[in-house]
């Protein structure tokens, strides 16, 4: 299963006329998430595990951990793309500054995770680290109060 991950990396397309982009190319990796959740857990029921107990319990953790920050992460990114364009426009910024106050601070960390995923594209490594998920799930908050 791990040697499955090596070379699946996220698509960074550059999102409209902004100098961000947003992350794609993910589908696979959510089908193929699922589908070796399933095998460790598996795994983990098996009365042959205990050689590789460790190791398999640190694996389903890890994707577990991968699996709920990128579905966090595409929740935000589909908020992120909507809203966007909309708080770009000065009008919007003019009539809403509680709400693009709280958007550009969603914004900032949003383009600071997608300069960390354009530097090291795969997609196990990213959504692997600590406090990622966290760090989406407050950007998701910050823009259903939006």
């Amino acid at each position: 299963m791990q040697a499955a991950w090596n070379g699946q990396d996220f698509l960074l397309p550059q999102f409209k006329a902004t100098s961000t982009c947003y992350i794609s190319g993910f589908e696979d990796a959510v089908q193929m998430l699922d589908e070796h959740i399933v095998t460790a857990q598996a795994m983990q029921f098996s009365p042959f595990k205990k050689p590789f107990e460790e190791e398999i319990e640190r694996w389903s953790a890890q994707l577990m951990v991968v699996s709920d920050t990128l579905e966090e992460w595409i929740k935000c990114q589909g908020q992120w793309m909507y809203l966007q364009p909309i708080f770009d426009s000065p009008d919007i910024m003019k009539q809403l500054p509680q709400e693009t106050k709280r958007f550009k601070s969603v914004d900032s960390t949003w383009r600071q995770q997608i300069n960390v995923a354009k530097a090291a594209p795969a997609i196990l490594t990213v959504c692997g680290k600590d406090g990622l998920k966290e760090k989406f799930q407050e950007a998701n908050k910050n823009l259903e109060i939006v």
